[in-house]
């Protein structure tokens, strides 16, 4: 609830839809309420724009370096950074006033909007993963570190994200899922992507249809040369009178509409069916009836046949959430190092839900002594 994932979780699912990736991060918050204590475990949907990934690896948790740039508001950035920033030599009115671009190199770089009239500062997140063990034993090699910079200065440097359990985590606190596996490269596809081609042609021959039925449909009139009367001339309204010389009325002939919206209408609805096939999303998904099955069972067949498709368009979705709560797990047996109490839910459905008291230091590593 604190993290609110229902709202979280639909702008995800649009990002699937749009651009066939998103991403979570999950990572521990000393700022969050939880109960009477500060700090808990906060999860937030990341945009696919704001998120650089090693171009060299097809896997996230495979890169070397994962850079998160984000932007927020000068006082929010104040009071996350007060410390480091006053360290720097800065105060609350170094950030906030309009001319601090000009006046300081740290910040002038890397922000977005006007000159001075923008109340909002870009931030970086550079996660790497050690080149090299320290030869004075803070950290190894591959354990996960970063470094939080505004304006090409670091404010914040971390080098070992997972002091207490770094020797079995090596996990940047991002997740990716997709929707549709691109087994080439790291970004992936989405369902619009593989209409859009069909989209775009069912546009056109709307278009084109409804442009022949306004702009082209009026007869053609063939006229011969000298066939009407002097002053006499064709018009397309309704109920008029045309004279012609005697002798001269084989000589118009009415040659017809140079087409209709029938054949167009025809290719639309074809079209229609293309992207359903393609999609695997059927108007009998949503609830729509067929025009040749009407029967109870017929109609509950293709409801088990589509709620089976879904179910295969939802895999990668699924794994996504489980390598979430695999993050989640991690960040509990790293930071949950006093007693919470925490929610789990019913089992199954009907069933009261459950609540553990859980510290990680009762899940520390024990100690064995194997007998000779």
């Amino acid at each position: 609830e604190n993290n609110r994932m229902d709202d979280k979780n639909t702008s995800n699912e649009r990002r699937l839809r749009k651009y066939g990736d998103a991403f979570w991060k999950a990572f521990w918050d000393e700022t969050m309420p939880c109960g009477p204590r500060r700090g808990d475990i906060k999860i937030a949907d990341i945009p696919v724009e704001d998120l650089y990934v090693d171009p060299t690896v097809k896997n996230l948790q495979d890169a070397e370096y994962v850079a998160y740039i984000y932007t927020i508001h000068k006082l929010k950035f104040w009071r996350i950074f007060h410390k480091e920033l006053e360290a720097q030599g800065l105060t609350l009115d170094d950030i906030v006033q309009n001319q601090y671009r000009v006046d300081n190199d740290l910040l002038a770089p890397y922000t977005r909007g006007t000159q001075c009239e923008d109340d909002t500062i870009q931030v970086m997140e550079f996660w790497f993963k050690q080149p090299f063990d320290d030869p004075k034993g803070e950290f190894d090699g591959g354990d996960i570190a970063c470094t939080i910079q505004a304006g090409g200065v670091e404010l914040k440097y971390i080098p070992k994200y997972w002091q207490n359990t770094g020797r079995q985590c090596k996990l940047f606190p991002f997740v990716h899922y997709w929707c549709i596996k691109d087994e080439t490269q790291f970004y992936n596809k989405s369902e619009i992507e593989t209409i859009i081609s069909l989209v775009d042609a069912g546009d056109k021959e709307l278009a084109i249809g409804l442009l022949n039925d306004n702009m082209m449909a009026n007869d053609i009139i063939l006229a011969e040369d000298g066939a009407l009367m002097p002053g006499q001339e064709i018009t397309n309204i309704p109920g008029s009178v045309v004279n012609v010389r005697q002798g001269k009325i084989g000589s118009v002939a009415r040659l017809g509409g140079l087409g209709n919206g029938i054949n167009s209408t025809a290719m639309v609805n074809w079209l229609q069916n293309q992207i359903q096939r393609t999609s695997r999303n059927y108007d009998t998904n949503n609830g729509q009836e067929t025009a040749r099955i009407t029967t109870a069972s017929g109609l509950l067949q293709l409801r088990s046949d589509a709620a089976a498709q879904q179910e295969l368009k939802k895999a990668d979705r699924n794994k996504g959430f489980c390598r979430l709560y695999e993050l989640i797990d991690w960040l509990c047996l790293e930071f949950y190092d006093e007693d919470r109490m925490l929610f789990i839910g019913a089992q199954k459905k009907g069933e009261e839900p459950e609540t553990i008291k859980y510290n990680s230091g009762d899940f520390g590593m024990a100690q064995f002594t194997l007998d000779p």
